[in-house]
């Protein structure tokens, strides 16, 4: 589905090899990053607690997922599976600011989103932030 931006994103569960290896927790609602010159791409890591509890958490990750690329300064965001563990599913998202990124973290928070998944987990939702690197893409 195209967003305001122009990006397109999917509503479909892919698969994504491998894992983030350093976390980081979202910042608390009331606090804003500063603000970055470049894009600002977020993966959060859902384990889900039993099988039952990933089909939940599938269900609820994709319904935001239609609605997200409406937001501001949303660019694109994808719920992954990782491959052969259907109970740990991946949000990858990228924003163009981290304050639209807090923003959107916010209206998770206010919505009860974010507390309504958590008793579908085996752990604490954790957070990879990367920041793009600037310069020319190779085609």
């Amino acid at each position: 589905m195209p967003s305001p931006s122009g990006s397109t994103t999917s509503r479909h569960t892919r698969r994504c090899p491998g894992a983030p290896t350093s976390t980081v927790s979202f910042p608390p609602a009331n606090k804003h990053p500063e603000p970055r010159e470049r894009p600002l791409i977020l993966i959060t890591k859902f384990h889900a607690r039993s099988n039952e509890a990933a089909a939940e958490l599938r269900r609820r990750l994709l319904t935001t997922a239609a609605s997200v690329p409406a937001e501001t300064g949303n660019l694109g965001y994808e719920v992954c599976e990782l491959e052969g563990r259907p109970e740990i599913l991946y949000v990858v998202e990228s924003w163009q600011t981290a304050v639209d990124a807090a923003g959107h973290v916010r209206r998770m928070e206010e919505s009860g989103a974010i507390a309504g998944v958590l008793p579908l987990l085996a752990e604490p939702l954790s957070t990879t932030t990367l920041d793009t690197i600037p310069g020319e893409r190779s085609s």
